[in-house]
């Protein structure tokens, strides 16, 4: 775990506890990059398969001559 700056007994349990912590910190950092990078690609899925409304055209698609 490194050098231990605490002193004693309870120096020890808390650096301990210091450990656990920051690594189950960086565990949750990497799951929420996961998440946000699914997030982004079924976002970018759904724009690439979604057809453009024609009403909101300027002009009229149906044009007889």
């Amino acid at each position: 775990m490194g050098l231990n700056y605490f002193a004693g007994q309870q120096g020890d349990a808390l650096n301990a506890i210091l450990a656990a912590a920051g690594y189950n910190f960086s565990l949750l950092l990497r799951w929420l990059k996961g998440f946000l990078w699914l997030l982004i690609a079924a976002y970018k899925v759904s724009r690439k398969n979604s057809k453009p409304d024609p009403s909101h055209c300027s002009r009229p698609t149906n044009l007889t001559r």
